[in-house]
């Protein structure tokens, strides 16, 4: 059985502005802080996975790597999945709940915070 309370302590405090937007709270208040949590494991994965470090360390502007990884990752739909499920599978039963009514616009806003975290992460 999944312990809500658990799942939640297990995330960092993340300073995010305050807004009414339902999926803005729900980006700022629940997956940004998973994001947080999971930061060392976003970075060994940008490491081994050849397509990722290439992109990233690559001499090309920031957002054109942001642009590189999020085509990529678009592509290898399996890959995309895969992150999208290291995140949702810390929700609780509520916020997954949410999300998965949201479902389609949460994993953009996934994807994206993921890329931009994997290209500030070197």
């Amino acid at each position: 059985m999944r312990e809500e309370q658990e799942l939640k302590e297990l995330r960092p405090l993340v300073a995010t502005m305050p807004t009414e937007n339902e999926l803005e709270v729900f980006q700022n208040e629940v997956l940004r802080p998973i994001l947080k949590y999971q930061q060392e494991l976003w970075g060994f994965i940008s490491r081994q996975e050849p397509f990722i470090s290439k992109a990233i360390s690559s001499g090309k502007s920031a957002s054109e790597k942001w642009n590189l990884l999020m085509k990529t990752a678009t592509k290898n739909s399996s890959l995309k999945y895969q992150w999208i499920g290291m995140v949702t599978g810390l929700l609780t039963n509520v916020e997954f709940a949410f999300y998965y009514q949201n479902k389609k616009e949460l994993d953009k806003r996934i994807m994206g915070m993921l890329a931009q975290r994997m290209v500030d992460s070197y």
